[in-house]
């Protein structure tokens, strides 16, 4: 923990600075990354408070893509604190964001997250929905790479376990290894 609590010594300094040069982006930013590391932490209440503020400046700004990735990260701490409820809401808002500003991948991401969200919730046809969205917007877009789709294939496999439905979960995993060995 030391190199991480040196690490916020250093951001809380920076935030201080851009405040005093009112660089509102630079502080929008610097607000991120605390709020990433207090996460890391385990200092969720902080981390969450950082992760407002910075959403807020984001809005101020108009910055489609900052502030769909802070909404995002501000869904996965409510997820981690079991808020499940607000994080699909932020996910909702932070959706048509990523939606038009054309940045599939981080849509792909939100879509994986909703999938993980609603199966935890045990709602598992909406949470394989989610899951498969995920799958055809790396098709759609000619990406096969191992790195987000294993993640997403072993998801499913999980999913349909948990329903029961074992044949279709081999499936999945078959698809997740093939995936794998060709990378």
């Amino acid at each position: 923990a030391g190199k991480l609590d040196s690490s916020l010594i250093y951001l809380l300094h920076a935030a201080e600075l851009y405040e005093k040069l009112e660089n509102t982006a630079g502080l929008a930013s610097c607000y991120d990354n605390i709020a990433n590391l207090l996460d890391d932490l385990g200092w969720f209440d902080d981390a969450i408070r950082y992760n407002l503020e910075s959403i807020e400046m984001h809005r101020l700004l108009e910055d489609t893509i900052a502030l769909a990735t802070s909404l995002f990260n501000l869904a996965e701490r409510y997820q981690n604190t079991g808020k499940l409820e607000k994080a699909v809401a932020l996910c909702y808002q932070a959706l048509p964001l990523f939606q038009d500003a054309g940045d599939w991948d981080g849509e792909s991401l939100l879509y994986n997250f909703l999938g993980n969200v609603y199966s935890k919730q045990k709602k598992y046809k909406t949470a394989e929905s989610y899951y498969l969205k995920c799958i055809e917007l790396h098709q759609i877009n000619n990406d096969s790479t191992p790195t987000t789709l294993i993640p997403v294939l072993l998801n499913i496999s999980r999913l349909k376990a948990e329903m029961g439905k074992a044949g279709e979960a081999v499936s999945f995993i078959s698809q997740a290894a093939r995936l794998q060995s060709q990378s």
